[in-house]
């Protein structure tokens, strides 16, 4: 799936989501059109949503196959309206991650650009990415057949024109996605002041366990071989907790002591502050007994 444009412009409304995750959980996502009857949508929106499902890491999807992945059974299972704050943060961490499906403009957004604190305005955030992401990814066949089938109305569209479209549509998506209570907006760290422009916000972090899963599983992930970390690390390095959850040191390091009291972690009080991994089991067993509880 391509790494621009997968929703099709359509917004991320989890309520529709999470009617597509109890299609596939029910068995009844046996085509397009079954999907579309089951969301009570038409077919062409399925494949925004289908879109959403990759990228907010619940399931993968084909032209007419749909797959829940072991985040999106836990959560079909625990939070199958996709409720919850934590739910909440996690699609944000799959939308804003390497693991699988990249959604390019949320991965920069999150990674590189956002800051505690910074005031922005949509404008300046499309200069970044169109400067951060100069071409498109390396699968040029693929893309060159998205845009026939997302631009048909421009079928002449030059290489470099199709590019900022797609940019422009998700960095447009993105900001709402995070400021809007029917996406992601009950997160809180980006705050809308006018039209144009947003703000930062520190936000609430999530339960231990929670961090915990994202912690784990980009350690896993960037690190696989290295038992230890250090705090500056997991506070600010792309994909973990202090960039991905919008958290200070201080919240951070709080967290890793939580994590410490559960004996996932140890954590040294030296001069590089070394954080060391306890727990080697699959991150989701995590998800599975923090959502098992409530």
């Amino acid at each position: 799936m391509r790494a621009f444009a997968f929703h099709q412009k359509f917004a991320l409304r989890r309520e529709r989501l999470a009617l597509m995750i109890q299609c596939i959980a029910e068995g009844g996502a046996t085509s397009k059109d079954a999907v579309a009857t089951y969301m009570g949508v038409n077919p062409y929106m399925v494949e925004g949503f289908r879109g959403w499902l990759c990228k907010t890491g619940l399931g993968h999807a084909s032209k007419n196959t749909y797959h829940l992945s072991d985040l999106g059974r836990v959560i079909a299972t625990h939070d199958p309206r996709l409720e919850r704050n934590e739910t909440q943060w996690l699609l944000h961490y799959a939308l804003a991650n390497t693991a699988d499906e990249r959604a390019e403009v949320w991965y920069r957004f999150t990674n590189e650009f956002a800051s505690i604190g910074m005031q922005f305005t949509s404008p300046i955030l499309k200069a970044y990415v169109t400067q951060a992401v100069p071409e498109l990814p390396n699968n040029a066949n693929a893309i060159a057949s998205d845009v026939n089938e997302v631009l048909k109305s421009s079928p002449r569209a030059t290489y470099a024109t199709t590019l900022l479209s797609y940019i422009a549509s998700d960095v447009n998506e993105m900001l709402k996605s995070y400021t809007r209570p029917y996406a992601l907006g009950g997160l809180g760290f980006v705050q809308k002041i006018s039209k144009n422009e947003y703000k930062i916000t520190g936000a609430a972090v999530p339960p231990p366990l929670i961090v915990g899963y994202i912690l784990f599983d980009s350690w896993a992930r960037h690190y696989p071989n290295s038992d230890t970390l250090r705090v500056s690390q997991v506070c600010n390095e792309p994909e973990l907790p202090g960039r991905v959850l919008f958290a200070s040191r201080e919240q951070i390091v709080q967290s890793l002591r939580d994590l410490q009291a559960r004996g996932l972690v140890t954590i040294a009080d030296t001069q590089h502050e070394p954080v060391t991994r306890r727990f080697h089991a699959a991150p989701i067993q995590l998800l599975m007994d923090y959502y098992a509880t409530l």
